[in-house]
């Protein structure tokens, strides 16, 4: 029987961002802090990102952070993170499905994001949620685009 989360918007502070970055850090590929300052990444979602989240009591369980566009009409995924406790247990298709109704019910016509090519999980998880290779290329991550 499937788990189904209940999606809350921007509740999340500066430290609780940082804190749960922190413990999904080494889930990453690669790690979250071997490429940016898990602080200065938390305060810069705090002031910049809308953020959909899965919260149990005080803990933030799941993180989806997201930058709209709305003169381009696009979205685009910063951070898409759970906890070890969720992972598994399609919390992150949840997250993501909640983002791509909203995205559309905003008129919004795609949703894009960056991932490291050896982060082969993702990649499948995304190609799962119908998104799709795009041209854009680089030598250690690649574009992916949701057309809405």
């Amino acid at each position: 029987m499937e788990t189904y989360y209940n999606i809350l918007t921007n509740k999340s502070a500066k430290i609780d961002i940082q804190w749960h970055l922190q413990e999904c850090d080494q889930y990453f590929k690669p790690r979250l802090s071997s490429y940016v300052d898990i602080a200065n990444y938390a305060n810069k979602l705090i002031q910049h990102s809308y953020r959909y989240e899965i919260w149990e009591g005080n803990k933030l369980n799941g993180l989806l952070a997201v930058y709209f566009n709305r003169q381009a009409r696009t979205t685009f995924v910063s951070n898409l993170s759970v906890l070890p406790s969720l992972q598994g247990k399609k919390a992150a298709k949840q997250l993501m499905a909640f983002l791509i109704k909203s995205a559309k019910e905003k008129g919004f016509s795609e949703i894009r994001l960056n991932v490291f090519l050896e982060n082969i999980k993702a990649i499948a998880f995304y190609k799962h949620m119908s998104f799709e290779v795009s041209e854009g290329h680089h030598d250690i991550n690649q574009e992916m685009v949701l057309k809405l």
